[in-house]
């Protein structure tokens, strides 16, 4: 993740940003906040999910994954944008 935003920023810095095209800005933004969300589910959710399971309380533990679905699934519709921020960058 880290490496995929630092090639990122490289290929930003290397340019210029006022003469990068708009969507390596776009790319680059949504690059950020999947890390970020990426970043919610690692530190926030995932030990969170351990702990409910760890306890048996299945209730908890099923919510918690739930929710980690809906940041995977955004994390998803997030990376189909990229690939239309790439496209369209050409």
């Amino acid at each position: 993740v880290v490496l995929l935003l630092a090639t990122g920023l490289a290929m930003l810095l290397a340019v210029g940003f006022g003469a990068a095209p708009l969507g390596w800005h776009v790319m680059f933004a949504l690059g950020v906040a999947m890390a970020l969300v990426f970043a919610y589910v690692y530190v926030g959710l995932y030990p969170k999910l351990r702990a409910d399971c760890a306890a048996s309380a299945w209730p908890a533990a099923a919510q918690t994954l739930n929710r980690i679905r809906q940041m995977v699934a955004l994390n998803l519709a997030l990376g189909l944008a990229v690939v239309l921020a790439a496209v369209s960058a050409r």
